[in-house]
């Protein structure tokens, strides 16, 4: 782990995260005390979120996968370490309905990070869960963007080989990006509306190890 990295993130926590709050009513209460943002919302590297709310993880509904590897095939549970426990971090309020866009991350002051969306109902009822980014450091294979309709864009590196890309030794590898559309139905579901595949290139840890870089650039 970078150690940099480490020290800078445990002195944003201190910061910006209040302690977890726990119990049937923890996502509820979390959504009380961050304010909304607004759409469209790109979740470019380096984005600034005000406020961390730490939370449980009712019933374990929302996946807490930290990963290895580019592919996402190799990981490990968030739920074995306490210090890695969900942080509600976003909010968007749906129109004209009684929902909520929540995002929420794994990984504490780590390297490793996985970005979550979830629905919510005025009860703070969870009624669905999407994975829409996860990183190591700098290095970001997934991303996700929000448009002014409230359809998410998760953009991602899906590599040509079969062989594992290891985070940590990886020096470079051949991918193509696909982009995922989806929408969010009356009921609160994600929908999957569009798949568009890009054309393979390149990528070395130098390009992808940077905050310049996203994958839609």
């Amino acid at each position: 782990m970078n150690k940099v990295k480490m020290i800078f993130g445990v002195i944003m926590l201190l910061f910006t995260v209040v302690p977890q709050l726990r119990g049937q009513d923890c996502v509820k209460k979390a959504l009380t005390m961050i304010d909304a943002m607004q759409v469209p919302h790109v979740a470019a590297k380096g984005v600034h979120y005000k406020k961390w709310v730490g939370i449980c993880n009712p019933k374990g509904v929302i996946p807490d996968k930290l990963y290895n590897n580019i592919q996402g095939t190799d990981y490990w549970s968030a739920s074995d370490d306490p210090e890695l426990a969900p942080a509600l971090f976003a909010k968007f309020l749906i129109p004209n309905t009684n929902l909520t866009l929540a995002a929420v991350n794994f990984g504490g002051a780590t390297d490793s990070q996985t970005d979550i969306l979830i629905v919510v109902d005025r009860d703070g009822v969870i009624k669905s869960i999407l994975e829409v980014g996860f990183s190591w450091g700098w290095i970001t294979p997934k991303q996700f963007r929000i448009t002014s309709d409230y359809h998410i864009i998760i953009s991602r590196l899906v590599p040509i080989s079969p062989v594992s890309v290891p985070f940590e030794s990886f020096v470079h590898f051949g991918a193509k990006r696909v982009d995922e559309t989806y929408s969010i139905n009356s009921s609160g579901q994600f929908v999957k509306d569009k798949v568009e595949e890009f054309g393979p290139k390149i990528y070395t840890r130098k390009q992808l190890d940077t905050k310049a870089f996203n994958i839609w650039d």
